[in-house]
């Protein structure tokens, strides 16, 4: 499918979600990059028509966002993705870092880009998505199918829209949702919604590095969460909360993402199909780490139902 085509104007009004998040981006740009090591060489060239192979089957890779109109919307983009190239042997982190200093402009579009990073005998790709048009999963799956692209293999049983069938909104998809059950849970607490501190947007560079978990530590730790009946995200969030309640925070919050592709079932695509749950701790609970697991693990699960989901949603689109 070429990505020169005869479709313009609009596509469709962003969400509730998707336009509380463009209307977020206006103050504070909010991207995020992912970063692929290819262990050969890619030109320039072989990555811009593999970006438009790609491009070609998920529709919000080729929008804009049109801020003109009464109701914000989604425009076809006519142009392809760009591609800078770093010098040779330039570090990804500083690539990636530099990434988050420059927004990305709603218009004309796309709203993604990419960096190839020349090495020696390899290659690394940094894409960079703005928020308005997807998620760290939808992400991945565009990360994987350029791999696949570079590949030379087929993309196209790979992906859940094609050609112009573009992604319904969230709100739209859980409409749909069964839930005559009330939700069931913990009391609401009032201290969980109170505004947190937002840092305003400087385009310093931040700080990147990276940290992989060797083999085993992974098996022994998602072995031990099994055998404590808590998700490694749970462990994850109560060692984050013990980190700050040792350094003397009274109270902590933590902000989870939640993938909506799993939790509710919704279709995959790229495209924003996630919610956030907030869980909390006091110095107290940070005595046992377990338990602090425990704690975080119930709430999650609490505001991971659909009951929930669907009301978030809906209070959000109100």
């Amino acid at each position: 499918m070429s990505i020169s085509h005869t479709h313009t104007g609009a596509v469709r009004d962003l969400g509730a979600f998707e336009r509380t998040i463009d209307l977020y981006m206006r103050r504070n740009p909010v991207q995020f990059s992912l970063v692929a090591e290819i262990d050969r060489e890619v030109s320039e060239q072989i990555l811009a028509r593999a970006l438009r192979d790609v491009q070609a089957r998920h529709p919000l890779l080729r929008v804009s966002v049109d801020r003109k109109a009464p109701q914000a919307r989604y425009r076809w983009a006519e142009s392809p993705i760009r591609v800078d190239t770093a010098a040779e042997g330039t570090p990804w982190q500083a690539v990636v870092a530099g990434e988050q200093t420059r927004p990305i402009a709603t218009e004309p579009g796309p709203l993604v880009r990419t960096v190839l990073i020349p090495a020696e005998a390899s290659s690394f790709i940094v894409l960079t998505f703005a928020h308005q048009i997807t998620d760290g999963t939808g992400g991945m799956r565009v990360l994987a199918d350029l791999v696949a692209a570079l590949d030379g293999d087929e993309v196209h049983g790979r992906t859940s829209s094609s050609g112009w069938d573009v992604p319904p909104s969230q709100e739209d998809l859980l409409l749909a949702l069964d839930t005559t059950v009330p939700p069931v849970g913990p009391p609401q607490n009032d201290l969980m919604n109170a505004p947190g501190k937002l840092t305003p947007y400087t385009a310093r560079a931040p700080h990147v590095s990276a940290l992989a978990l060797q083999g085993g530590l992974t098996a022994r730790l998602v072995t031990r969460c099994h055998a404590e009946n808590v998700s490694v995200h749970a462990a994850l969030c109560a060692a984050a909360s013990t980190v700050f309640h040792r350094a003397g925070r009274r109270r902590v919050r933590v902000l989870s993402p939640i993938d909506l592709r799993r939790a509710a079932g919704l279709p995959d695509a790229v495209a924003n199909r996630f919610a956030g749950a907030r869980t909390e701790s006091q110095t107290s609970q940070a005595e046992n780490f377990w338990e602090l697991a425990r704690h975080h693990h119930q709430d999650l699960e609490h505001q991971r139902t659909p009951q929930m989901l669907k009301a978030g949603s809906e209070a959000l689109a109100q």
